[in-house]
């Protein structure tokens, strides 16, 4: 459609030979406009529409020729530009290496400073080839660097403070989930699957992008927080991510996370030896453990771990933020111990199951808020494992399959 063609359009609109199908199509139009801006504006403009036929009408044509000339929605830019969100993952799944940094800020962690503000930054290494690194940084000194190991299904966290590190080992399922939920491109791929709230266009170092949002808690790694707001930043022109933003909270609220991960790299040169652990020999170890989140025993272990050391109090939620700082709460002033700490680990399996059982939309349920290990025949946990059966861990920590009817009159005594 060319200039003078539009111009005979408007020129035409308002007039009595506008057919009334014209005529009923800028009707439709010129409202769905006025829904698109916020209230005030919305009474505003719709007020002198309503008193100019005309006018309602050439704003109808405006909206007409928009759609005509390219321009998908209002605020969209004139060119066309705009993120093709179904291409973003497509995009993600052909980048073969990144580095990218983090910055964040968290407070309430009783285990960490005693809760006040703790603020650091990290690098992050993804190779398609060898695997992943973080390297965590405070006022500018390193204090944690994590490597990946998909050979060895393990984790290897090095604290050059305290010149110790450990291992953690997983089946190779376990290993591989929580290894896509930590690597960037593999999470975007899991964040996208989640129902999202469009944010419009920001400019965000020199780049403009489109942002969505998710608010569902099972779109953070194995429910760390109570509540999430995870922001995606695309680059409207390459449909490449260009930063992810989250805010969290857990210990109903009195713990708070924000965190910004900017892309720095994307597809560059990346040495193999970035992923090799280097463990000076001075260092000792401090820490092994041999991690199955997806079995049922260690869960159960984990909870007694914990009733152990709390005189029988279970972790009021499974996030694991909320349990561990519990945990220390419950320990305070004692020193940590290498024993100790795979008792921790094995705690943060007990959360991890419950995730998994979350993700997998298993109608999983936890009551430690209420329940206690004096609570012997109250439900503890439950998940669905067939139709009309559940899997039920007792106040007492014992553990048993009952029908989805027994299991709703236990949950109504709870209450009563």
């Amino acid at each position: 459609m060319n200039t003078e063609n539009i111009e005979e359009i408007l020129r035409k609109i308002g007039s009595e030979n506008v057919p009334d199908e014209a005529h009923k199509i800028a009707e439709e139009q010129s409202q769905k406009f006025t829904e698109t801006l916020t209230p005030p504006r919305q009474r505003i403009l719709w007020s002198s529409i309503m008193r100019s036929p005309v006018t309602k009408l050439a704003i109808a044509a405006v909206v007409i020729v928009a759609v005509l000339v390219g321009v998908h929605h209002f605020g969209g830019s004139l060119d066309g530009a705009s993120v093709a969100w179904a291409d973003v993952v497509k995009n993600v799944e052909q980048i073969r290496t990144s580095i990218y940094r983090s910055k964040t800020s968290i407070e309430g962690l009783s285990y960490v400073k005693g809760g006040a503000l703790q603020e650091t930054e990290g690098f992050v290494y993804y190779s398609a080839d060898h695997g992943m690194r973080r390297d965590k940084y405070e006022n500018g000194e390193k204090i944690v660097v994590e490597h990946w190991i998909s050979t060895e299904r393990a984790i290897v966290t090095i604290n050059p403070q305290t010149k110790t590190y450990s291992r953690k080992f997983f089946t190779e399922e376990e290993f591989r989930n929580k290894y896509n939920k930590r690597e960037w491109k593999e999470f975007i791929k899991h964040f996208m699957s989640f129902e999202y709230t469009e944010l419009g266009r920001e400019t965000i170092n020199g780049v403009e992008v489109e942002g969505i949002e998710v608010t569902d808690p099972r779109v953070m790694l194995e429910r760390g927080f109570e509540s999430v707001v995870v922001c995606l930043w695309v680059d409207v022109e390459t449909n490449l991510p260009v930063r992810i933003e989250m805010r969290g909270t857990a210990a109903s609220g009195s713990i708070k996370c924000k965190q910004v991960v900017d892309v720095v790299e994307l597809d560059g040169e990346v040495e193999a030896s970035v992923f090799e652990p280097n463990i000076p020999g001075d260092y000792t170890l401090f820490a092994e453990a041999e991690i199955n989140d997806k079995n049922e025993g260690i869960a159960v272990q984990g909870l007694h771990i914990f009733a152990e050391i709390t005189g029988g109090r279970y972790p009021s939620s499974l996030a694991i933020l909320t349990a561990v700082n519990e945990l220390c709460k419950a320990r305070t002033g004692k020193k940590v111990s290498k024993e100790e700490i795979e008792k921790g680990i094995t705690i943060q399996s007990t959360c991890s199951f419950y995730a998994a059982l979350d993700q997998a939309d298993k109608d999983v349920a936890y009551y430690g808020d209420t329940v206690t290990a004096e609570d012997a025949d109250s439900v503890l946990m439950r998940w669905k494992v067939l139709d009309d059966q559940y899997r039920v861990i007792f106040g007492d920590l014992t553990v048993e399959n009952v029908s989805a009817e027994r299991l709703a009159e236990l949950e109504k005594e709870q209450l009563e």
